[in-house]
């Protein structure tokens, strides 16, 4: 037979190449494939037990018996797609990749999904079946985070033997009112302080502020270019108008006013948090990750929200692993009240092998938020992977209930009868 002949043909490799496919194994399902099965598959006793024989072969690293015994296999149920998997990533390692495409494709046509929920195709193609929107998982900062520098404008100018007064006192009672979300207030107290002192640069970025919250976005920039006009070298002013571009959605515009900000202080943390999500936007990962790193030298305890971006922003760049250990500070911080954080430690936890962790991290999150249909989605995929079938379709028709509807195609795939 052809096939047999390329197997003792490529005898010479197998040496070579066994240790890597068996690690590579390894990390996609957290051991060999030994005991995997696929959609409703029930196997009989003579397959179940040609089957073992091939897991035993397969993990000893007699790779050309394994193949034999594969042989075997597919005679007894060319319908298999447990079989053809198999049999198809042997033939990738074995140099066979024409032939171990036709079985791929077979089993894909059986089961669409089967080849990357199990990766057999890659490792981290199981991301193309989870529930996975690292987009819109990046977290902005919250407004506290974003008023800290005033508090410190504040303290520079009580020291200021030049300062008003009454302008501090005025700049502190509209802090105080933008963190209670009082924006009715402080409007009315900005147009005082300015009647007062129409030339502070403060209070026409705290105007533009205002006018940014309130989505006016041609009033903030009017407002905030008047603060820089005042005061050229005010670096938050030209923060807040990178915001108000970003908003509108030129974001080359917002970056140039971010890096002004940045040249004119250094340590402006938000400036570089929102650099990152820009870069990421503008398809620079890398850039992104650089900022980042950035923010958490300077203040990673302040801004745990850097950690998870930085996080999902490896997971891209396919750094599982390094996305796990910023996805773990996250928790950390959290103490277990971010489903966000726990549903992305979860997926993270798939893409490693690390089912029985993952299946952990999506019931913490159903426990913070029990109508998360695509944490049931994903636990109800690690539940396949565990061979829980019974729990997994359980999820899944969770999932659909509360409104997934991508779970319904992997229902109907792994749940049929």
């Amino acid at each position: 037979m052809n096939n047999l002949l390329k197997v003792f043909l490529c005898s010479f490799f197998l040496s070579l190449l066994s240790t890597n496919f068996l690690n590579a194994q390894n990390l996609s399902t957290g051991n060999t494939w030994v005991g995997k099965t696929y959609g409703n598959e029930t196997p009989n006793v003579d397959e179940q037990r040609i089957l073992r024989q091939a897991d035993m072969e397969y993990s000893q690293g007699d790779l050309e018996q394994a193949f034999l015994t594969l042989e075997e296999a597919y005679a007894l149920n060319p319908a298999s797609v447990q079989i053809l998997l198999r049999r198809a990533t042997l033939k990738k390692v074995l140099g066979m990749d024409n032939e171990s495409k036709i079985d791929f494709k077979a089993a894909s046509r059986m089961n669409p999904y089967a080849a990357d929920l199990f990766g057999y195709n890659h490792s981290g193609n199981i991301i193309n079946v989870l529930s996975s929107k690292p987009e819109n998982a990046l977290l902005g900062l919250n407004t506290y985070q974003r008023l800290d520098y005033y508090y410190g404008l504040i303290d520079n100018q009580i020291s200021d033997s030049d300062a008003s007064v009454k302008e501090i006192e005025f700049i502190s009672e509209i802090i105080v009112n933008l963190e209670e979300d009082d924006l009715f207030t402080a409007s009315e107290l900005v147009d005082s302080l300015l009647l007062s002192f129409p030339n502070s640069a403060v209070g026409y970025d705290l105007q533009g502020t205002i006018f940014l919250q309130q989505e006016k976005y041609d009033e903030a920039n009017t407002a905030l270019n008047k603060a820089v006009i005042i005061n050229p070298d005010f670096a938050i002013a030209w923060y807040n108008l990178s915001r108000v571009e970003a908003m509108i959605g030129h974001l080359s515009q917002a970056k140039t006013y971010l890096d002004k900000a940045l040249e004119l202080q250094s340590d402006l943390t938000k400036a570089y948090f929102d650099r990152a999500l820009i870069n990421k936007k503008q398809g620079n990962p890398e850039a992104a990750i650089a900022d980042y790193d950035k923010v958490i030298e300077m203040k990673g305890s302040f801004y745990p929200e850097a950690y998870l971006n930085r996080g999902l922003t490896k997971k891209i760049l396919g750094d599982f692993q390094g996305a796990l250990n910023d996805i773990n500070q996250v928790v950390e911080y959290d103490k277990f009240e971010s489903s966000e954080a726990l549903i992305n430690r979860g997926n993270l936890h798939m893409v490693l092998g690390l089912t029985e962790r993952a299946v952990e991290d999506y019931t913490l999150a159903i426990d913070i938020e029990d109508d998360n249909a695509e944490a049931y989605y994903n636990r109800g995929l690690a539940f396949l992977i565990l061979l829980d079938n019974m729990s997994a379709c359980a999820d899944l028709d969770k999932s659909i209930g509360l409104g997934f509807e991508k779970a319904q195609e992997i229902l109907n795939n792994f749940c049929s009868n």
